[in-house]
């Protein structure tokens, strides 16, 4: 049974027996997105949840299944275990957002059972924000080189990336 609920945890596989792992957003991530992200020269680097483009907050807080987003200021405490205190905090603390005019990267701690990091890029058109990729990584990034370097190096891992947002 712990077998079981381990895989529930942390692979977000249902407990009937057979069932498939949900299709992931990143199968869509094609090598034309991937280059696309590496040969943008120019994104403005930013570390304040106020400055993520009000487009990719509202299409975030509706993947989250949320009104809003609610995130935390890097500097800011969250919620980066399962163990909840008496204060409510959000589960997720921006590291940066990094935005170019047709790109926007979000970079974030996401807390709880395997606190973990991860990055999200949306494609930004014509005032509305579309998740193109999304993965998981389990270290926080310096900036926008770091990002390119490990989308290139394949160190993002973007399994099953809709069951850890």
């Amino acid at each position: 049974m712990l077998a079981y609920l381990v895989a529930f945890v942390f692979t977000g596989f249902s407990l009937v027996q057979g069932a498939e792992p949900p299709r992931s957003i990143s199968e869509s991530f094609t090598t034309a997105d991937r280059d696309r992200v590496l040969a943008t020269e120019h994104f403005t680097l930013s570390r304040s949840v106020g400055k993520i483009p009000e487009a990719v907050s509202k299409s975030l807080a509706a993947l989250l299944h949320s009104p809003s987003l609610t995130m935390a200021e890097p500097d800011q405490p969250f919620q980066a275990t399962d163990v909840v205190g008496s204060k409510p905090l959000p589960w997720r603390r921006l590291v940066f957002s990094a935005q170019s005019d047709k790109l926007c990267a979000l970079h974030y701690e996401k807390g709880g059972v395997g606190s973990h990091h991860l990055v999200l890029v949306f494609a930004l058109e014509g005032g509305s924000a579309r998740l193109i990729w999304g993965g998981t990584l389990f270290t926080e990034l310096a900036d926008v080189g770091a990002l390119k370097e490990f989308i290139r190096a394949g160190k993002i891992r973007p399994n099953w990336i809709e069951m850890n947002w």
